[in-house]
């Protein structure tokens, strides 16, 4: 039996610095940046069209200068949980709130607060994530973790996460990112910047009872059915050689 693996305590320090180096930024250098995902996220759950409402608690991890969460409650209006290691950028998340004079602050709680150590106060209705789980070594212990964070047919929605391929293609298109944007490798710091193999995304999605995850490549219109994948040793070939950027649905019943 395969052990998960979870951060070390290295890891975590260096997220908690680097983001801390970050958050120094004026808030105004972030709100173009805020306004498009905010924008972008509301069109993604538009498309989902799940049952949200008012009632829903809904908490995101990872949840960074809180932009995804924060375009739910202005959304929905339901009660919203930021999670993140990072109490600075959680800091930052509250004064962009209040450069933009959002009204919905109160609906909002920010919770600094290792992910592996959060216990809810409530079950959720949603937890979402966008581009967090690959700072860990292992999608399993997240995936673990976000169920028990939910309530009956509770729902998990991940985002902008990488699978490992043969052609490398994410490590390029994230080394030239970096040389594009003159930004500093994450590793720097410590923090990981891992991305995994099919097998290992398939076991992390088969911890829920159902699931709806697809693969897709950055400026094309095609998504490969991840369930396919698994079923098909053609499609599983094209999937290792070539990667892509996955997101999805997963349910818990």
């Amino acid at each position: 039996m395969t052990l998960w693996r979870y951060q070390t305590d290295a890891n975590r320090a260096g997220e908690i610095e680097h983001r801390r180096l970050l958050a120094k930024a004026p808030v105004e250098t972030w709100m173009p940046m805020v306004e498009k995902r905010m924008e972008d996220t509301k069109r993604i759950f538009r498309k989902l069209n799940l049952p949200i409402n008012h009632l829903w608690d809904v908490a995101e991890i990872g949840a960074d200068k809180c932009q995804r969460i924060m375009a739910l409650v202005e959304e929905y209006g339901m009660k919203g949980y930021a999670i993140d290691i990072s109490p600075d950028m959680l800091r930052l998340g509250a004064a962009i709130a209040q450069h933009r004079n959002w009204p919905d602050g109160r609906r909002l709680k920010m919770q600094p607060i290792d992910l592996m150590e959060y216990e809810p106060d409530v079950p959720f209705h949603l937890v979402i994530c966008f581009a967090t789980v690959h700072h860990f070594p292992d999608p399993r212990p997240v995936f673990a973790k976000v169920k028990k964070m939910l309530g009956p047919k509770g729902y998990f929605y991940f985002d902008r996460e990488p699978m490992k391929s043969y052609l490398g293609l994410h490590e390029v298109k994230r080394i030239w990112g970096g040389i594009k944007y003159g930004r500093e490798p994450e590793t720097k710091y410590g923090i990981l910047e891992d991305s995994f193999p099919l097998e290992e995304w398939i076991k992390a999605f088969d911890l829920f009872e159902d699931w709806d995850v697809s693969l897709s490549w950055p400026h094309t219109p095609y998504r490969l059915d991840m369930r396919k994948v698994k079923e098909s040793r053609w499609l599983r070939s094209l999937a290792r050689t070539t990667g892509g950027r996955l997101s999805g649905l997963l349910r818990k019943f």
